[in-house]
């Protein structure tokens, strides 16, 4: 497509099925050691990891939408993007689709099929194929198992809603249940009782709201309380924090980001897409260095920069010369010359001023352009 296009945003929702071979005294075992979608959930941040480094440049934004098949599709659909989501205390499989106009019913089982296909043949069979180290040993990770309980849902057919992302301009309804920018729900450690009470902690939060919410949960502190799903209006934040990360630390990233612009929360987003901070130190880092990067929200994808520059240059693109070329491919050599991501959340590069350092190391690797 020509055209820079709001893109529809679609998730695809399969069950995960991991084993591990545990490092004992005497060496690795020989037998694996099959682990449930639930125990996944403490490795959530280390398969992320893998996804991250499967990614081939070849495939650029549009992940594993350059390998369709089918020809509607290929022109349909923007991105393919595998990644793993916690709901209701599992791990799933999940595939983030953007395609230009919602897909009909046709175009959706289609989509599946060549999903399954990868997942089975394809990406997920080569994601198999590599261990991923834990402290225990290795694990390994399935996106697919041959046996009649396996599935492939959309999101709504799973949960029976759509979330839906936080653009900085107005909280999606799903999320209004939480009152928080970040939603964590806690337990605790040290309470024998079963089931455990669990509650919703929404932040930013004062200290009573705090201590009320280690109260309902029989916990004795904070560093008593477990994190087992988290939730976010703002997705680069939905479901990174999990077990046992520093809740104070979490409380004061929300205490920041409330106090942003809805542009600044905006350039935030796009920023932490580019640079993709798994540590919580870094995300805290960057509310006080959005200066360092330039932004432009106005622009979301590849197509619409290209169109941006040509326009910036007199050039006419709406004329029907213009009706079968390339922008997207144009803009996606522009912005890689130019050090320049797109994002859901605009255009953002890094620029030349200098990253003052807080919590991290000024040696940390940061995104140079």
């Amino acid at each position: 497509m020509g055209k820079d296009q709001k893109l529809n945003r679609l998730r695809l929702f399969s069950p995960l099925q991991g084993w591990v071979y545990f490092r004992g005294a005497g060496g690795d075992s020989e037998d694996p050691e099959a682990i449930s979608s639930r125990e996944l959930c403490e490795y959530t941040e280390n398969i992320l990891e893998l996804i991250k480094l499967r990614h081939l440049e070849k495939e650029g934004e549009r992940g594993l939408a350059v390998y369709l098949y089918d020809e509607v599709l290929e022109k349909k659909i923007y991105s393919m993007k595998p990644t793993v989501n916690i709901w209701q205390g599992e791990l799933f499989g999940v595939l983030e689709v953007e395609s230009y106009g919602t897909l009909n019913d046709i175009e959706l089982q289609t989509l599946i099929n060549e999903w399954r296909g990868q997942e089975s043949d394809g990406w997920g069979e080569g994601f198999e194929q590599q261990p991923i180290e834990i402290e225990d040993g290795e694990l390994y990770v399935s996106f697919w198992q041959p046996n009649s309980s396996f599935f492939i849902k959309t999101e709504l057919d799973l949960k029976g809603f759509v979330e839906q992302p936080y653009d900085g301009l107005c909280i999606p309804e799903q999320m209004k249940k939480h009152g928080g920018l970040i939603a964590l729900l806690l337990e605790s450690a040290s309470c024998t009782s079963k089931p455990k009470t669990r509650i919703w902690l929404e932040l930013p939060a004062d200290g009573q709201v705090i201590l009320q919410a280690i109260k309902t949960i029989g916990g004795i502190s904070l560093d008593d309380c477990i994190i087992t799903e988290c939730q976010s209006v703002l997705q680069p934040l939905d479901n990174r924090f999990l077990f046992e990360v520093d809740i104070n630390k979490i409380n004061l990233l929300a205490k920041r980001l409330a106090s942003f612009s809805e542009q600044e929360l905006k350039k935030y987003n796009a920023v932490l897409t580019f640079e993709y901070y798994a540590e919580l130190d870094d995300m805290l880092d960057l509310t006080h260095n959005l200066d360092c990067y330039d932004h432009d929200l106005g622009i979301t994808s590849p197509a619409g920069y290209a169109e941006a520059v040509l326009q910036k240059a007199g050039i006419n693109t709406g004329d029907p010369a213009f009706s079968s070329f390339d922008f997207y491919g144009l803009g996606l050599r522009l912005l890689e010359k130019r050090g320049i991501m797109s994002t859901p959340y605009g255009i953002v590069k890094r620029n030349e001023k200098p990253f003052k350092h807080e919590l991290t190391s000024p040696y940390q690797k940061m995104t140079q352009v």
